[in-house]
């Protein structure tokens, strides 16, 4: 879920709303982050196991894969 967040909104907001590159780069980490730390770090949610973490275990680093 966590490494879909960035490309989600990059997409959107270049392909939708035509913003500039630096908007696009800051509100995809912002919100990256603030997922990351509010569900992984502040309430503790545990990731269940994915397709891409079984297929490249190398990228398991990753929360949520």
């Amino acid at each position: 879920m966590i490494p879909s967040i960035p490309i989600f909104v990059i997409l959107f907001m270049r392909v939708e709303a035509r913003e500039k590159w630096h908007v696009v780069l800051a509100q995809a980490l912002c919100l990256s982050l603030f997922v990351y730390f509010v569900f992984d770090r502040t309430l503790h949610i545990p990731w269940p196991p994915t397709l891409l973490g079984r297929a490249f275990p190398s990228l398991q680093w990753l929360p949520s894969v």
